[in-house]
């Protein structure tokens, strides 16, 4: 018989590797079956405030202020390329690959807020747009 996470082995054709893997528990577990789980299993406990891939591994209930750092990620980068004094075409090929996949990657496992959508489009559009910064002509 298989245990559950043989079988989840199974699905992607991939082995776990248990003593580099993590478990998260809830506050109310007591910690008597919290050391017999991670006995058994072979894993350590975190305490999920960790990183994996560049994302949380667990998030609270403000969103807003777990992912704030999409926020600095993006406006660092805007405020690099500003100097540069882009063309049009130049923003835009900033824009697609690199901004947008910051935020798709993120979308693609959590579902963000929506003031923290509408705070990166209002960073990003004046920098499309060409407004601000060294940029001085808007969309044509």
């Amino acid at each position: 018989m298989n245990t559950i996470l043989e079988t989840y082995e199974l699905a992607p054709g991939k082995a776990n590797s248990l003593p580099k893997s993590e478990i998260f528990f809830s506050i109310t577990i007591p910690t008597s079956l919290k050391d017999t789980i991670t006995n058994i299993l072979g894993v350590r406990t975190t305490m999920g405030s960790d990183k994996y891939l560049g994302l949380l591994s667990k998030v609270g209930r403000s969103k807003e202020a777990n992912f704030g750092f999409i926020k600095d990620q993006i406006w660092h980068k805007i405020n690099k390329w500003r100097s540069k004094g882009l063309s049009k075409a130049g923003r835009e090929v900033m824009i697609k690959p690199v901004l947008q996949s910051i935020t798709s990657y993120i979308m693609s496992k959590f579902l963000l807020p929506p003031k923290l959508i509408d705070a990166i489009d209002k960073m990003i559009n004046p920098f499309w747009c060409g407004h601000g910064g060294s940029m001085r002509r808007g969309m044509p």
